[in-house]
């Protein structure tokens, strides 16, 4: 068969099978579906229990999980740059980053670029951006361009005493922990939202973004419990090129930064301990920690599934 005819066949074979799925959709459907964008930050998918990685057995994902068993979970997705900046660029913009301009961290964001959110505005839709941002441009106090309402972390932001900036300027909410106010601000503004347009929020969390820091009331998650060592955890890389990470050596670095009465989630002692008791430590430490961030995320995504749920939105919400 030509190539023409099977694209032709093979389009023909996609329609049949929408169909019936659309038309289901447009009947429950009271409008155009309102948009809820979740965006956690170097959130591993081995700490997504769901994809069943090495953390599975001790990622507490069961809200995560919910979106993947009730939706669709992506087990084919690839980044060409993954760092943040470019990363947000592309979700916004639909673009690789030689096309919208954001390589590095540094680069600068056109607020005159076109991209999804503005879209949506000129499609009718309310649009709101609650968090982490991290997008720059030297033309404007950095304010994100196409959307009605907005409250962002200044850079990387803080875990705790989080401030965010708005139209109003900058706000530190003393005692507040990131992943929280976060969502917190994000049930207010769908509490207050013109239920005549459908929307557009984007939720955009800090965590789990190293260093983590998690919320008190996780501190006990993980106590008692040996997270296994990953394999090469000890590989020799001495004999890769340079710039190869080392993992034992990582972790035996971070053993003594962790030493320090200032590190964020509590001291590591390693008083007496060899450099191999070491690497074991501050591995199951940053694991732990990490793990323990990650659970406030999931958390954040309980409590707005619930609130789709609680105010007949889920069956109309993407």
């Amino acid at each position: 068969m030509r190539r023409r005819d099977f694209i032709k066949t093979l389009g023909l074979a996609a329609a049949a099978v929408a169909t019936p799925l659309l038309a289901k959709a447009k009947a429950k459907a009271a409008g155009p579906p309102n948009i809820l964008y979740i965006m956690a930050d170097d959130h591993a998918t081995n700490a997504i229990s769901c994809y069943g990685g090495m953390l599975a057995t001790y990622a507490n994902t069961t809200n995560i999980d919910r979106i993947a068993n009730e939706g669709i979970k992506l087990t084919n997705c690839h980044c060409t740059n993954s760092i943040c900046t470019p990363s947000r660029a592309s979700i916004l913009t639909g673009q690789y980053s030689h096309v919208n301009g954001i390589y590095t961290l540094r680069d600068q964001f056109d607020p005159a670029r076109p991209h999804l959110a503005k879209e949506l505005q000129q499609a009718g839709y309310q649009t709101a951006i609650m968090g982490k941002w991290h997008l720059w441009n030297q033309n404007s106090s950095k304010q994100p361009s196409g959307f009605d309402a907005w409250r962002i972390l200044p850079g990387q932001g803080k875990y705790h005493d989080t401030e965010l900036i708005d139209e109003n300027g900058r706000t530190k909410y003393s005692g507040a922990y990131a992943t929280d106010l976060i969502t917190d601000f994000c049930i207010d503004w769908l509490d207050n939202r013109d239920i005549q347009k459908p929307f557009f929020l984007m939720c955009h969390h800090k965590a789990p973004h190293g260093l983590w820091e998690y919320h008190s009331r996780h501190e006990n998650a993980y106590d008692g419990v040996t997270i296994p060592e990953p394999p090469t955890i000890r590989e020799d890389k001495s004999h890769r090129s340079k710039g190869s990470r080392d993992f034992g050596k990582n972790m035996l670095e971070l053993s003594g930064r962790m030493d320090a009465p200032s590190w964020p989630t509590g001291q590591l002692d390693t008083t007496g301990m060899t450099d191999d008791q070491k690497i074991s430590a501050a591995y199951q430490k940053y694991v732990r920690d990490y793990l323990r961030t990650c659970l406030a995320v999931d958390e954040s995504v309980g409590r707005l599934l619930t609130y789709l749920d609680d105010n007949n939105l889920a069956n109309n919400t993407v």
